[in-house]
Order: C-alpha cells, then sequence, then structure tokens
C-alpha cells in the first residue's frame, strides 16, 4: 500500500471511508485504514491542507459515527437482554395496588370483621374511585 501516487492513494481512502460502515467490509476497511495511517502519518503532519488530509479526516468522522452507533447497538442489545431475561423468569408479577386491597378486604371479611357482601361493594367502589383519580 506504500509508494501510491496521489490518486491512487485518493481512491483507496474515498473506498475504505466509504465502506467502513459496511458490515461486510468493515473489519479489512479497519485493517486497511490502520495500516494507510501508519505509512502516512509523516506526509499527513507535513502537509494537512491536502486532499490527503482531508481525506483522512473524513475517514476518521466515518469512525466515529460507526463507533457511537456501535456503543448505540450495544446499550439497545443490553436492553433487549433485560426484558427478555425478565420474560422467562419464574417469578410472579408483583400485584397491582388495587389488587392488593382487594384481597386485604376480603381476607378482612373472611375473618368477620366486616358483612362479605358489604365489603365486597366497598371494595369495587373503591376500585373505581381509584380508577378515575389515577388514570
Amino acid at each position: 500500500m506504500g509508494g501510491r501516487d496521489q490518486k491512487g492513494l485518493v481512491s483507496l481512502v474515498r473506498f475504505v471511508t466509504r465502506h467502513v460502515n459496511d458490515a461486510r467490509f468493515a473489519k479489512v476497511a479497519i485493517e486497511v485504514a490502520d495500516v494507510l495511517l501508519d505509512l502516512y502519518a509523516d506526509e499527513l503532519a507535513n502537509n494537512p491542507s491536502s486532499q490527503i488530509s482531508k481525506l483522512f479526516l473524513e475517514l476518521g468522522r466515518a469512525v466515529d459515527r460507526e463507533t457511537r452507533n456501535m456503543k448505540n447497538m450495544m446499550a439497545l442489545q443490553g436492553s433487549l437482554d433485560l426484558i427478555l431475561s425478565a420474560s422467562k423468569s419464574s417469578r410472579k408479577p408483583a400485584l397491582r395496588t388495587e389488587e392488593e386491597m382487594v384481597r386485604r378486604m376480603w381476607r378482612e371479611s373472611a375473618d368477620g370483621k366486616a358483612d362479605a357482601v358489604v365489603e365486597k361493594e366497598s371494595v369495587t367502589s373503591k376500585l373505581t374511585l381509584g380508577k378515575l383519580l389515577y388514570t
């Protein structure tokens, strides 16, 4: 890859920049970019305003974009793994507040603290009121 003329180097850097974000070519494109940076680092430092330097800056931006995309994808994958593992859990889901209230009131009515029929109507009216308040 070393010793290329300006035209050949420009087309190679453009190819690498175009394909660094493509999963089919990414591994090779990253290796080529690394070798090109090693070979042409002195030329880039000596002439920062050249066309090649601008193309390498564009390549750097493409690599930065791909890095951000990969970080976002990894975060998304972690979230999906968490959701999927929670859905496979054998634990029973926690009861909602309304369900707990109904269960508590029915236990109290079964213990003889209140009339079951009246208590059931009371629970229904409290649930309706609770739904109105929280929606």
